[in-house]
């Protein structure tokens, strides 16, 4: 009976990176910047996971704000 329960039991765990108790960097916003640097472009990230370019640009200026340094060098 326990050995059934164990076996649909799945495990996961979220990281959150925060600055001053504001979320920095998330899954969500984890897997845009590797699709980003993986694509050489915002644009093709975005339609990867399908995002849309202007939430893209508002989550790199937030995390661009909150850090202080710029994430996104335009080549």
């Amino acid at each position: 009976m326990y050995e059934d329960l164990l076996n649909k039991l799945n495990f996961r765990v979220d990281l959150l990176v925060e600055v001053d108790s504001k979320v920095v960097l998330n899954k969500q916003l984890a897997e845009l910047l590797k699709a980003i640097d993986e694509r050489g472009s915002i644009l093709s990230a975005c339609k990867s996971l399908s995002m849309s370019y202007s939430r893209a640009w508002e989550s790199i200026a937030k995390i661009e704000r909150l850090l202080g340094v710029k994430v996104i060098e335009a080549i």
